[in-house]
């Protein structure tokens, strides 16, 4: 599954659609599916790699894991069906050949947050640099928080 294309006509279409997707959607008394522990990981280059993997593998309950805020696992607001349809957008956009995860500039980010530079290569644009950041939650367990599909979506993103 490409949703990204060959061509630019998808790909900015597929804007939209990815921040509507990916929009916060609050719902009341959601829970989750697995055992807190599996939320999350106990460094911020752990989430983005265990993200990444998960992606590779079309592991969307493990990416989704990994996916969340400050407040904690994106599932709690969401809900799991809700997590799992956007980590299947998020792994087609994110198919790739291989990668490498670098910090990035920490400036206009809180305390909390941890920025990285993804270098992936073999994507539908070929070799991308995606900046991703991480947060932490109060029991030091850190999630994917944003991920910047620009690169991927955009011809001449690097």
């Amino acid at each position: 599954m490409k949703l990204p294309g060959s061509t630019g006509r998808l790909a900015g279409a597929a804007l939209p659609l990815i921040a509507l997707l990916l929009a916060g959607c609050a719902s009341s008394g959601a829970v989750l599916s697995a055992p807190r522990s599996q939320y999350g990981a106990a460094t911020p280059e752990q989430a983005v790699r265990t993200f990444l993997d998960a992606a590779s593998s079309k592991d969307y309950e493990r990416m989704g894991q990994q996916f969340g805020t400050r407040k904690g696992p994106a599932e709690l607001t969401l809900g799991a069906r809700d997590v799992e349809q956007r980590m299947v957008v998020l792994a087609a956009f994110l198919e790739h050949g291989g990668y490498t995860v670098e910090a990035g500039a920490q400036s206009l980010l809180e305390s909390y947050e941890r920025r990285f530079q993804v270098h992936l290569t073999g994507t539908s644009r070929g070799a991308v640099t995606v900046p991703f950041v991480t947060a932490s939650t109060k029991d030091d367990r850190w999630f994917v928080e944003r991920i910047d599909l620009d690169p991927l979506t955009h011809s001449g993103g690097s």
